[in-house]
């Protein structure tokens, strides 16, 4: 799918899986099927990202919801999972918060000018 970065993931149970990571937050796919995510943990439901060696935890902000633990393959994986979940949640976070005054006087000018243009033709 466009615009996800997969990882190959194991479950507690050893099952292989598929992490998903893309603008809206981190999404568990199974080996077969990297279109429908199984689970999806949206970046405003996520409370913390960590991982220790080969695993990897996920925790939800609701405190009754428990914490979501896989395994990689390679220790570097996690180290790039976190990097890439981190860069995403700032986009996340960025898209989120109103544009700075000087990004609205920047637009009002460019619309105002677009629409001189409009008026010679």
């Amino acid at each position: 799918m466009y615009g996800v970065k997969y990882f190959a993931i194991q479950n507690k149970k050893g099952s292989d899986l598929w992490l998903g990571i893309d603008t809206f937050g981190l999404h568990i796919y199974e080996k077969g099927n990297r279109l429908t995510p199984k689970v999806g943990f949206p970046w405003n439901e996520i409370k913390t990202l960590s991982f220790a060696n080969k695993k990897f935890i996920i925790k939800p902000i609701e405190k009754k919801s428990p914490d979501f633990v896989f395994g990689v393959p390679v220790i570097d994986t996690n180290k790039r999972i976190l990097a890439l979940s981190m860069g995403n949640h700032e986009l996340y976070m960025r898209r989120r918060r109103p544009d700075p005054v000087e990004i609205l006087q920047m637009k009002a000018e460019a619309k105002h000018a677009r629409n001189l243009k409009r008026e010679e033709r």
